[in-house]
């Protein structure tokens, strides 16, 4: 399959390298390119197997961000948090269960490892509960 890719901020045949680098990493295979260095835009046609794992690769590099896919990459994120907080949110489930077999020996931590226990794992929740796409992103990639 080929599609199209625009880039803008091309001002250079280096910055043009570095884009269709990218593709190549990312499983694509350069058809065609026009770059229009005066306008500082590019049009890159790829040639790929499969265009979800090419996008999902592609928007992974830094040429994602000047392309027309770099939407794809924050939805990607926000897809990828959502994901992680459903994952362990169903890794607490199992955890009360077993906590909830405790006796119950007191309303405080002093009296009761099960009030310890369950205030911990509130905690986790909540803590889970905060993940922001930006938990995600790599330092480097701020």
């Amino acid at each position: 399959m080929k599609i199209t890719i625009n880039f803008y901020e091309c001002e250079h045949d280096g910055d043009l390298s570095s884009y269709i680098n990218d593709i190549v990493l990312s499983g694509g295979k350069i058809k065609y390119s026009e770059p229009n260095f005066e306008a500082e835009i590019a049009e890159v046609i790829v040639e790929v197997d499969d265009i979800t794992v090419f996008i999902d690769t592609f928007c992974e590099t830094d040429a994602c961000d000047f392309s027309q896919y770099q939407h794809y990459k924050k939805e990607k994120i926000k897809r990828d948090l959502e994901t992680l907080k459903q994952e362990l949110h169903s890794l607490l489930e199992p955890i009360e269960a077993k906590i909830n077999t405790l006796p119950y020996k007191g309303d405080k931590c002093s009296d009761s490892q099960k009030i310890c226990l369950i205030q911990a794992l509130y905690e986790l929740e909540h803590n889970i509960n905060g993940l922001e796409k930006e938990d995600l992103i790599e330092e480097k990639e701020l």
